[in-house]
Formats: C-alpha cells, structure tokens, sequence
C-alpha cells in the first residue's frame, strides 16, 4: 500500500486517511483504510509477548484506541 515504508507512523497515516476519505462522503474507502489500519495495529499487537504490554498498546496508545473506537462506530469487526 502507499504507507507501506511509513514505519512507527503507519497507524496514524492510515487513521487520519480514513477519516478525511469519510469527511470526503468517500464512505467505502473510508470502511477500507480503517480495516488495513485495524490490520496494521493487529500485526504490531502480535509481536508483544506479553499479554499485559499487548493490551496496553491496544487500549492506551491514541491512535489505535480511536481506530478501534472508529470501528465499533462504523460497525466494523475488530480483529
């Protein structure tokens, strides 16, 4: 994908794409980028060993607790 090289900033990326595609009405690409951003914080949540820090990085970081909270919103299945 485009932010496929963007590293630690990846999630944000792809969060603050979906939310201006549906600020845009663009509400399929929208549902898309925030299931590849869901995806995205999966992937890095799969490398934490330890149950503990793992759900601390899902439910504390910003940018992955707004695209879960965006998911839920949008009825989209979280990972």
């Amino acid at each position: 994908g485009r932010f496929g090289c963007a590293g630690y900033n990846e999630v944000a990326m792809r969060l603050a794409a979906s939310q201006a595609f549906q600020a845009a009405g663009d509400l399929d690409r929208a549902r898309a980028e925030l299931r590849e951003t869901l995806r995205q914080i999966d992937l890095r949540a799969g490398d934490i060993p330890d149950p503990n820090w793992r759900d601390s990085y899902l439910t504390r970081n910003p940018d992955n607790a707004r695209a879960r909270k965006l998911a839920r919103e949008w009825d989209l299945e979280l990972l």
